[in-house]
């Protein structure tokens, strides 16, 4: 659970922009940098955010390189933190959601149907997702 601050913190979150390779697939682990266009998509994003005082990222190049560089020229340090990550979509990652149904119909439709509790085979749940982020989050709260 994150604990109240002494005094209110302002968080923005900024996700990556458009990533390298095939578009419409399960892709939450694979390590795909982003395109010109996705580098563009955030530089546009960071007109928009107030001014900020630390910078965190997922270990993911398509995150961490930007973060690494939006850091550096606001003279910030970036922390990386492994629970920042995507869902782990496990042996769906990089397929199309139809070629992900046609390897397994019933794990398939039991994630489409219950993401929260079932998982792609050898990947984790919402819940999972969720308690990982959360975690993240309690982090930031106590730095």
């Amino acid at each position: 659970m994150v604990k109240p601050a002494a005094e209110p913190v302002l968080l923005g979150f900024l996700r990556h922009g458009e990533v390298a390779g095939a578009a419409h697939v399960y892709r939450g682990r694979s390590d795909a940098p982003l395109t010109p266009r996705g580098r563009e998509q955030m530089h546009a994003a960071l007109a928009a955010l107030a001014a900020w005082g630390a910078v965190v990222s997922s270990p993911a190049r398509r995150c961490l390189d930007f973060a690494r560089e939006a850091a550096a020229e606001r003279g910030l340090a970036c922390s990386v933190d492994p629970d920042w990550r995507e869902l782990d979509f496990g042996a769906w990652e990089g397929l199309r959601p139809l070629d992900a149904a046609a390897r397994d119909a019933a794990a398939h439709a039991a994630f489409v149907r219950d993401p929260r509790r079932c998982a792609p085979p050898g990947g984790e749940t919402l819940d999972a997702l969720d308690a990982r982020v959360g975690a993240a989050l309690g982090r930031l709260g106590e730095s």
